[in-house]
């Protein structure tokens, strides 16, 4: 388990007063690339150099609570299951850290960089979410 904290933005927010839905998966996916960093596994290192790459293959988010500018929230990542080729993370997203406003659940899939064909998860990235523990 992981968790990113945030404050939400007026830019964020949509004309119904209402965080915009697309930003919950902003937020999710930013908490990945925190997570990723905190474990020595640098963004745009990967991004330049890794032989993979690990495009989302699906993503889905329940709305619990509506989200406000100024609110602060807590994104917890729950590493879920890996696969031969993928790997599932679980997303809460809490509003003032306590009440739950999203759920959501976001799968990778690891894609040699050059063939384009599906690759078993790197190492790199296994020793990652193992050291979790929730994998």
């Amino acid at each position: 388990m992981f968790e990113y904290h945030v404050n939400v933005k007026i830019h964020e927010i949509d004309a119904a007063g209402i965080m915009f839905f697309a930003n919950y998966f902003k937020f999710a996916h930013d908490a990945f690339e925190e997570f990723c960093e905190a474990g020595g596994l640098e963004i745009k290192k990967m991004l330049d150099h890794a032989p993979y790459i690990l495009p989302v293959v699906h993503a889905s988010m329940d709305f619990k609570a509506p989200v406000f500018a100024g609110d602060k929230l807590k994104v917890r990542l729950i590493f879920e299951s890996v696969g031969s080729s993928s790997f599932t993370i679980l997303h809460e997203i809490y509003k003032e850290y306590e009440v739950l406003a999203a759920t959501g659940k976001i799968i990778h899939v690891s894609i040699d960089r050059n063939t384009g064909e599906k690759i078993p998860v790197p190492e790199e990235i296994l020793k990652l979410l193992n050291s979790k523990g929730s994998i």
